[in-house]
């Protein structure tokens, strides 16, 4: 632990666990003498503050006459609005505090924290009045799961795959169809293939609207149907020298490199385009 004994922790809040949150607190505690604390949140170590801050500190009555003594540490929480923002919960972020004092030296600390989950108060026929700072008046989301309002005969942990499953198919095939229309010079099937990434599109935020999958679940999944649609259109250019199929497979290449950038940004898994489609995280 730091000499100030800084520490920090993160909750959303939320009507539902399949949603995005509503809303977002860091929190955490540190010693004599910080007044205030600065908070930066980001989804990448260096990348831009998606939320950005400054607590106050609030120190409970003395237990004992030292000030230095970690049972009159305080307490400090600060809460954001995500805004247009759309964070599952679950999802891993970078945070940065800095402890800060008239009389003393700032004391810095970061790290990773995953964004643990609140239930809102009266949810599920629920009220719970804990007044803790990670979400006042709230459950942990997964104390009980039939306290959301899913309406969907199958639990989320087997929809929501399942439809995550389709949405990954459905994409490839389209595709598929559009790579080789485009290599044989095949309007139509070319066009089939482009409607059939729409209806992909609309899989998508079905899915999405329901299930919140997180962004290395869906960089994994457009890494994989890229991998294979560039496979595709390599073999089928070679094999009829076509210009137009050579280029959409040097743009599907592209594609996939700035796709599997960003997932090694986010320290994302990399699926294997030979790898069985079960084996994907959908969720």
């Amino acid at each position: 632990m730091n000499p100030c004994r800084l520490t920090f922790e993160i909750t959303g809040q939320t009507s539902n666990p399949v949603v995005p949150v509503s809303g977002v607190t860091v929190f955490g505690t540190v010693a004599h003498p910080y007044t205030q604390v600065e908070v930066s949140v980001r989804t990448l170590t260096a990348g831009p503050a998606i939320f950005q801050g400054t607590a106050t500190v609030e120190y409970p009555p003395p237990s004992t006459s030292n000030s230095a003594d970690p049972a009159n540490d305080g307490a400090w929480h600060i809460t954001f609005r995500p805004g247009f923002l759309s964070l599952p919960c679950g999802l891993n972020l970078f945070i940065d505090v800095q402890a800060i004092a008239p009389s003393a030296s700032s004391c810095p600390d970061s790290g990773w924290r995953s964004m643990r989950c609140k239930l809102m108060p009266g949810v599920g026929g629920r009220d719970n009045d804990s007044g803790s700072p990670g979400g006042p008046g709230s459950d942990d989301v997964n104390v009980d799961e039939n306290a959301v309002d899913w309406s969907w005969p199958d639990p989320p942990h087997i929809a929501c795959p399942r439809w995550g499953r389709n949405f990954t198919v459905t994409l490839a095939v389209g595709a598929a169809m559009l790579m080789t229309g485009l290599a044989l010079a095949q309007p139509a099937l070319a066009a089939a293939g482009f409607a059939v990434i729409l209806v992909a599109a609309g899989l998508y935020i079905f899915w999405r609207s329901w299930c919140v999958p997180s962004m290395c679940v869906l960089l994994g999944a457009l890494i994989w149907v890229m991998k294979r649609t560039t496979i595709l259109g390599a073999v089928l250019s070679a094999i009829t020298l076509s210009a137009v199929g050579l280029c959409t497979t040097l743009a599907a290449g592209g594609i996939t490199g700035a796709l599997v950038a960003a997932a090694r940004r986010r320290r994302c898994s990399l699926p294997k385009a030979t790898a069985p489609l079960n084996q994907l995280p959908m969720w």
